[in-house]
């Protein structure tokens, strides 16, 4: 009975151990940057998107807007390269968005291999 309670322990770490949460794959790292809102948008709702290329180590490479009419570009620029993606093939966008009432929101990023949602709340 002993022998079989430590095999059962262990078995049960290694699943756990080597099981991703769902939509989190292994190596996968998105930082949720504060990027600050002049106070005239305060008042706004919007969303912002980025087309952005990965390397085969995830490092985000070629960063370009499709769409911000608002802020400067440079802080998510400066944000998505901190970012490691891994599990995206190729191209991928990062969405941004964010509310009057909530400030930032989330995050969407989607890619080749790879669709996930990260809230700011």
């Amino acid at each position: 009975m002993n022998r079989k309670i430590p095999s059962l322990l262990t078995i049960l770490a290694l699943l756990l151990i080597g099981a991703p949460s769902e939509g989190s794959p292994k190596g996968n790292e998105v930082r949720l940057c504060k990027i600050e809102v002049p106070h005239n948008l305060q008042d706004a709702s919007f969303t912002l998107a980025y087309r952005f290329e990965t390397t085969r180590q995830g490092k985000l490479i070629h960063i370009t807007k499709i769409r911000n009419d608002f802020l400067p570009d440079a802080p998510f620029h400066a944000c998505m390269a901190q970012w490691r993606l891994p599990s995206v093939s190729g191209q991928g966008v990062a969405e941004f968005s964010r509310t009057p009432t909530e400030g930032w929101t989330e995050i969407h990023i989607s890619g080749r291999g790879f669709d996930q949602t990260f809230s700011y709340h």
